[in-house]
């Protein structure tokens, strides 16, 4: 007997419709792995109290004498008299707005420049200081020359800042490369309109009775011998290698830059990092970059300045990354300031716009102030801007914990559980435990990022039975650049892990260390459930199938209940 053609057919179609849909529907989604992008913008104050010694350990003695009688200079009450009144004076309503405007004209000059040359004008200064360093000059008029009106003004400082030997017509010839706009009318009229508000603002000072006090001021300190102690001070400091308050900033900023590299060549995660700095107003340094050497230049050749405007800055980097940042990588803006906007936006004014800026973004804002004390920055805005954002918010008088705050903000966005931050001072030649970290189970890697100053520190970790982690090892990384040192354990043993540190350095020099201990849970403990592929479900049972199979069988019952009819038709019509 003939098989009926349309019954083969319906069975063929079954089983087509019970292939495991794994094989057929697309893949998911791929999940963020080790290729990930860390995308920062590095928002750095260069005010001029950033230039504030910082002083750590054991002061020595004959500096320690100055600062003492400095001290007492500042406390007397004739000084501070003159300070209150000097203070109340440019308070003074009419000051304040000849202030505003000639920072405003000030402003409009750096921008102008900056749109039109492509160059920010402390990027201009830096190149100017670095040539008339290597000319053998000082660098005191770097600003003045920048923003000078002829080529006389520029050779008038030159014969005031370099010596003898030197020829000025050749520094001058190498001074106006920096210099394009020089010759610009639009520049010369920008520049009038500023010069012109500068001096009504020396006249509103002098009509508020400032300028008065700041003489008798002068008066003062020159019957105290102030000049000459504060010479001997910078002296002392430049001799002991006394770091200010903007070289530990620049050491964490560069340090966080290592460390980014060296995550680059152990997990294949690229950072892209870019830098803004202010002052008086917002500079656009660098936008968002791989290039990370481009960066470094830019950041030693930083700065103090003088005043502080930190919502310009927070705008012009959360500018960056809402242009050319990837809104599915991770972004991060780290904020770090020694005192109070004084300038441009008000505090208020800040954490009414920027965190819910930011929020829209998903940017998160970590925030660092910098200070002999707390109350001497805005720690209302610098933790509201963290809070708010879902970052982290840190008081430094040392500096010493910058480097780690840093690195910590950035394995944070990056998805790591921070275990623990350790700080503090190791003598030369010394070797001690330092702390100690619980691992827990499911944890993939182990990871400790030490930042340090001076010395040559070593990390030393042991195990739980007790034993030394040899760093040659499977399953074991050590790498080190400059100031950052990064050691990674995979898959390590449950159970606490000693942590010891030494100082190797034999000419005395104590190291000043921040030690920032991170874990990595693994992924199928948290991310890797994926029940698509652990169980193939076949297609007839998945949403999309149920319809399908129910139609198909429909049509097969069709077929074969009109096939059966027409046999019955037929067999009925056939002769007895």
């Amino acid at each position: 007997m003939k098989k009926n053609p349309l019954i083969l057919c319906g069975f063929i179609l079954l089983l087509t419709l019970l292939i495991p849909a794994g094989s057929m529907s697309a893949a998911p989604p791929s999940q963020h792995g080790s290729g990930d992008v860390i995308q920062i913008v590095l928002v750095l104050d260069v005010s001029g109290s950033m230039g504030t010694p910082v002083y750590t350990g054991i002061v020595p003695e004959d500096l320690l004498s100055l600062l003492l009688r400095m001290d007492e200079l500042q406390n007397d009450l004739e000084y501070l008299e003159l300070a209150d009144q000097m203070e109340e004076a440019e308070n003074d309503p009419e000051v304040v707005k000849a202030k505003d405007t000639y920072y405003g004209s000030y402003n409009s000059l750096s921008d102008w420049i900056a749109n039109e040359y492509g160059v920010s004008l402390p990027g201009i200064q830096a190149m100017i200081r670095s040539s008339l360093t290597e000319a053998g000059c000082d660098d005191v008029s770097d600003d003045l020359i920048s923003t000078a009106g002829t080529t006389d003004q520029i050779m008038f400082y030159l014969n005031a800042d370099c010596p003898y030997g030197v020829n000025k017509y050749t520094q001058l010839a190498s001074l106006q490369e920096f210099l394009p706009y020089l010759n610009d009318p639009q520049y010369q009229e920008l520049r009038e309109v500023w010069q012109t508000n500068f001096r009504l603002y020396n006249e509103a000072l002098e009509l508020s009775g400032y300028t008065s006090y700041s003489q008798q001021l002068e008066d003062y300190k020159t019957s105290g011998n102030f000049q000459q102690i504060q010479a001997e001070i910078d002296r002392l400091i430049d001799l002991y290698s006394i770091p200010s308050r903007l070289e530990l900033a620049k050491s964490a900023a560069i340090n966080l830059i290592d460390l980014s590299q060296l995550d680059k060549d152990n997990n294949g995660r690229d950072s892209l990092i870019g830098l803004v700095t202010f002052s008086n107003q917002a500079m656009f340094e660098h936008g968002l970059t791989l290039e990370h050497n481009q960066l470094k230049p830019l950041i030693r050749s930083m700065v103090p300045l003088q005043q502080t405007n930190i919502g310009d800055a927070l705008v012009l980097g959360l500018n960056e990354l809402e242009s050319n940042a990837d809104p599915e990588q991770p972004m991060l803006l780290i904020l770090l300031s020694d005192g109070h906007a004084n300038v441009g936006l008000s505090s208020s004014e800040i954490l009414a716009v920027i965190p819910e800026r930011a929020n829209s973004n998903e940017i998160t804002l970590c925030t660092a102030g910098f200070a002999d004390l707390e109350s001497e920055v805005d720690f209302v805005l610098l933790e509201g801007l963290a809070f708010q954002t879902g970052g982290k918010y840190l008081f430094t008088n040392s500096g010493a914990e910058l480097g780690s705050f840093f690195a910590a903000c950035r394995e944070a966005v990056a998805g790591k559980e921070l275990a623990e931050q350790i700080t503090g001072i190791i003598n030369s030649n010394d070797f001690r435990e330092i702390g100690r970290v619980d691992i827990m189970p499911d944890t993939c890697d182990l990871s400790l990022s030490l930042n340090f100053l001076g010395g040559e520190p070593i990390i030393e970790l042991i195990y739980p039975d007790g034993k030394t982690i040899d760093t040659d090892q499977d399953g074991v990384s050590y790498q080190f650049r400059n100031q950052v040192q990064l050691l990674t354990i995979e898959n390590p043993p449950v159970g606490e892990w000693i942590i010891n540190l030494g100082n190797e350095n034999s000419q005395g020099e104590d190291s000043a260390y921040s030690l920032l201990i991170s874990t990595n849970p693994c992924d199928g403990s948290v991310t890797e459930i994926e029940p698509t592929q652990a169980v193939e479900l076949p297609y007839f049972v998945s949403d999309q199938g149920m319809p399908a199979i129910t139609a198909g069988m429909i049509v097969i019952v069709i077929l074969l209940a009109g096939t059966t009819g027409f046999i019955i038709l037929i067999r009925q019509r056939r002769p007895l």
